[in-house]
């Protein structure tokens, strides 16, 4: 199963209104959140690992962390929706 097609099942599972389009550059899902196509920039959260302390994207809407990027076999491209709940996420302002 490609991975488009697993995403496109989880958000039909989860309930999340999405749709799938034909980009440029190949198939693309766009998924919305009960906000609506509205973009909204992360929380800032605290996370210590190992000693440290890091400053990680939570999003606004259900308050899971964020992972920034998705990677896969040959590169990686940054996430714009909340796995858990499919908020859109502005990333535009974020310092990592």
């Amino acid at each position: 199963m490609k991975q488009m097609d697993l995403l496109e099942e989880y958000l039909r599972k989860k309930k999340i209104r999405y749709e799938r389009k034909d980009m440029d550059g190949g198939e693309q899902i766009i998924a919305y959140s009960k906000n609506g196509d509205r973009l909204m920039k992360p929380k800032t959260g605290t996370v210590h690992f190992l000693g440290e302390t890091k400053d990680v994207p939570i999003c606004p809407e259900c308050d899971h962390m964020l992972l920034p990027y998705v990677f896969d076999d040959e590169q990686s491209e940054m996430v714009t929706y909340c796995k858990h709940c499919g908020q859109m996420i502005d990333w535009s302002e974020w310092k990592a």
